[in-house]
């Protein structure tokens, strides 16, 4: 097996003045998403873990009462899914335990948290961080839902939209149009600041808006979406019925991949589905575009089922450090976290 290089720890920004692995050659893992999300979401200098084929970003943060945890955290929140994560192809294992041995040099964590990990990587993370005498803790499994657009296109995969689903769209949209004028638009380059002002209002009046899920917060959440409008890559879409926004979704494409990161509806327009027709028009453009080959709908809801060809396994991985505090943090995270399960099944029964 070839060895892979020792891992550096460095600054994020001198970390990204370097050329990144091509597993972060995407939507959601580039130098540019990486420096806007650091800039909006990392209260401390974000560090990067490097060497040949690998890097792994982290930001610092304290958790839990009185911020008692000291927490090394993948660059991951709402907005970001999936920790940008790459290592070694060349050398998985080996690069996953230099990774891990990096870490326990550095002083001051408790836990590493890192969100969404492909299986491989954090399979590769988990053996390493057992052999090193670390605990690793599985909290979640998910399979966000995909598009296989070229195998589509091949005629290896079905168009998803098939019989009376589709049909009835077309019932819904025709219906929609005797209440007013309906447009499309795709939103590119310079358009994007004008059409993100348009999506964030059109929140207010969204269901997000009743769900607390608005992203016009006046801070760090709204300037990293107003900076996202600024990157190479990024599209939005927005369905008018006359000039009023009834639906509305954020994308960004790279890697040959498109990834939709935020998606609206106004409630009262729910029995025409806008926000399904809307992404019905979005399917329909990737599939005429042949530098993508997937979408990725960045959720497992069933709103997006019927667009998708596959699913992606993803996995949220916890690694204790050793020692008594991280010990005692442990057992009191998981006793908090049984609680909260106990409390929700009261709730439910």
């Amino acid at each position: 097996m070839i060895q892979s290089s020792p891992v550096s720890v460095l600054s994020l920004n001198t970390a990204l003045a370097q050329p990144l692995p091509a597993a972060l050659n995407g939507p959601v893992s580039d130098a540019r998403w990486l420096g806007l999300w650091a800039a909006a979401f990392c209260a401390a200098e974000p560090v990067a873990l490097v060497s040949r084929g690998t890097f792994l970003p982290l930001c610092r943060e304290m958790r839990g009462p009185m911020a008692g945890a000291q927490v090394l955290r993948g660059m991951t929140n709402g907005q970001s899914q999936y920790t940008p994560a790459a290592l070694d192809p060349t050398a998985t294992d080996r690069a996953a335990q230099d990774i891990l041995k990096a870490l326990k040099r550095m002083a001051g964590w408790d836990f590493l948290h890192l969100q969404g990990l492909p299986e491989s990587v954090a399979a590769a993370l988990e053996q390493a961080a057992l052999a090193l005498g670390l605990r690793p803790v599985t909290e979640h499994v998910f399979a966000n839902l995909e598009t296989d657009l070229a195998a589509i296109r091949a005629g290896t995969r079905t168009y998803p939209l098939r019989g009376e689903t589709r049909r009835r769209k077309d019932r819904q949209l025709r219906a929609l149009q005797r209440e007013g004028e309906v447009s499309f638009v795709r939103a590119t380059e310079g358009q994007l600041p004008e059409a993100m002002r348009a999506y964030l209002a059109a929140e207010q009046r969204s269901w997000k808006a009743r769900a607390g899920e608005v992203l016009a917060d006046g801070g760090a959440l709204e300037q990293f979406y107003h900076g996202l409008a600024q990157l190479p890559g990024v599209e939005i879409w927005l369905l008018r019925l006359q000039e009023e926004v009834i639906a509305g979704v954020i994308l960004r494409r790279g890697g040959g991949t498109l990834v939709a990161l935020k998606c609206l509806y106004d409630q009262r327009f729910h029995k025409f589905s806008p926000a399904i027709l809307l992404l019905h028009r979005v399917l329909q453009y990737a599939l005429g575009d042949p530098d993508l080959a997937r979408i990725d709908w960045y959720s497992d809801k069933d709103s997006y089922r019927i667009f998708s060809t596959d699913a992606c396994a993803r996995r949220d991985l916890v690694i204790w450090s050793d020692g008594m505090r991280p010990t005692f943090l442990r057992h009191s995270r998981q006793m908090l976290q049984w609680i909260r399960a106990a409390s929700r099944a009261g709730k439910a029964t």
